[in-house]
Parts: structure tokens; C-alpha cells; sequence
């Protein structure tokens, strides 16, 4: 990744290191992460880290999907705990559920000012776009795919694609042989 960006942006420099030690040379205006921290543990001290890394006025800019509850998160859930690979992935996490907007409003309000903005926002995959599963593929279910291997892989793929047309039809009130006919996106 850092390879492509160096070669596709020149003049900027790009350092290697893991956010919970980074820290920039000087307070920075902006410090922006998107789809990043929901992969790491203990927001409540990282968050006031990065806040304190700003320089006055600086912004610091989030993106963490919060879709841990979502069927396609509960699929996976249910197809690692279900299969033959039950014991293999164990102890395999996805992405760390992330708190709600109040619990990140408790973390950040005693480092900052008043008028800082705390924001949520609900986005979905427009249609017409990759499919779930393939978005899924290289994000929620990237460590239990890692963790497994062919044929194991593409049956567990299998079960999670069957277990998300469930959660589906049940969230919609749907019965599940709707999704067998082929009509569905997945």
C-alpha cells in the first residue's frame, strides 16, 4: 500500500508505523483515519492521544464503520461458530464493535472545546456496486479468511453467504427461500 501511494503521490511522505505509537514531528492541522481504528483496542486513551497531537484548532477526522450489528457482521459470527473450522477460528476477532456516538462524546469531551462536533452518520452500498460479500471480503471477514485455507476458505464463504441471505430475509420479514431464486444480490 505504502509502495503504490509513494509511487502515486511523489511529493509526500509516508511513514510506516502503527497509530497507537505514531506521532507526527510537529502538532498537526488535521489528523484523518478512514476505516482504521475500529481494527484496534482501547479508544477510550487512543483518542485523547490523537486529540493531543493537535495543534490549537486542529481537527481530527474518523471514519469507523459501526455496523458490528449488522446482519452481514452476524453472519459471519454464525457461520465461524457453526462450521467444521469452529475450533480454528476461535479466537479469531473481526472488527472490534465500535461505541456509539455517546460513548465517543464521553471519551473526547474533557479534551475539547466546546464547539467541537461530534458526528454520526449511517451510509449504505449503493446498488449496482460490489456485491456484500465481496465488500466483506476484504474487510469483516479478512481475518477468518486468513485463518482458514482452500477448501475450507470457500466452504466457510459458502456458510457466511447462506447465513447473510438468513439474517436478510428474517430482518425484512422475508422467508428465507426468497433468496435461493437467484433475485438476490448477494
Amino acid at each position: 500500500m505504502l509502495l503504490k501511494a509513494r509511487q502515486e503521490a511523489p511529493g509526500v511522505t509516508f511513514v510506516e508505523a502503527g497509530i497507537e505509537q505514531w506521532s507526527p514531528p510537529e502538532p498537526a492541522d488535521l489528523l484523518f483515519t478512514n476505516s482504521t481504528l475500529q481494527w484496534l483496542d482501547d479508544h477510550a486513551r487512543l483518542f485523547p492521544r490523537l486529540l493531543a497531537q493537535l495543534a490549537p484548532q486542529g481537527v481530527l477526522a474518523v471514519q469507523m464503520p459501526h455496523n458490528h450489528d449488522a446482519p452481514s457482521h452476524a453472519a459471519m459470527r454464525e457461520a465461524a461458530e457453526e462450521g467444521p473450522w469452529r475450533a480454528q477460528l476461535r479466537d479469531v476477532r473481526s472488527i472490534r464493535p465500535v461505541g456509539s456516538p455517546a460513548d465517543y462524546y464521553r471519551i473526547l469531551r474533557a479534551h475539547c472545546a466546546a464547539d467541537r462536533h461530534l458526528g454520526d452518520r449511517i451510509s449504505s452500498r449503493p446498488r449496482g456496486r460490489q456485491s456484500r460479500g465481496r465488500v466483506d471480503q476484504g474487510t469483516g471477514l479478512r481475518p477468518y479468511l486468513d485463518a482458514l485455507k482452500e477448501p475450507e476458505r470457500g466452504a466457510f464463504l459458502a456458510a457466511y453467504a447462506g447465513a447473510h441471505r438468513r439474517a436478510l430475509s428474517e430482518a425484512a420479514g422475508w422467508p428465507a427461500r426468497c433468496c435461493r431464486s437467484g433475485a438476490c444480490s448477494f
